[in-house]
């Protein structure tokens, strides 16, 4: 079964939800919280793929971060890619973005998006925190 998760970066805080239910009504709630109002949010969908990040690329805190969630070094399998991920293919920045016609998650290349590209990406920001990693794209 796919694991769906969400995140969702609050516009008005620019800062970042994880860990929370989306309501049927569209309404996000955390543990003990409804997030209002749901228009504030970008809401971005984990695509179940994972980038090919090595456990050397990333910070120190990213490194504790995994640790802290009871893992290991060598359970470590790349970053989660989230719709709104701004990944590099190559000598490009694509966005990953979902295609309601083709119902897959995949890069944004012109005006349509392609799959089959993900094993060979790398995440390098996204849309809420770095826009302009996709200047001229």
């Amino acid at each position: 079964m796919r694991d769906l998760r969400f995140r969702a970066w609050d516009e008005d805080r620019k800062q970042w939800h994880k860990g929370f239910m989306v309501l049927e009504d569209g309404r996000m709630m955390d543990k003990t919280t409804i997030l209002m109002p749901p228009s504030r949010f970008i809401l971005m969908q984990y695509t179940g793929l994972k980038d090919n990040t090595k456990w050397e690329q990333l910070t120190k805190k990213e490194q504790q971060g995994w640790i802290d969630k009871g893992e290991t070094k060598e359970t470590w399998n790349g970053k989660e890619i989230y719709e709104g991920d701004v990944v590099k293919y190559g000598d490009r920045n694509y966005k990953i973005a979902w295609d309601d016609e083709g119902s897959f998650f995949g890069v944004v290349y012109g005006y349509s998006i392609q799959g089959g590209l993900f094993g060979y990406t790398e995440i390098i920001g996204n849309i809420c925190n770095n826009p302009d990693l996709l200047k001229g794209e």
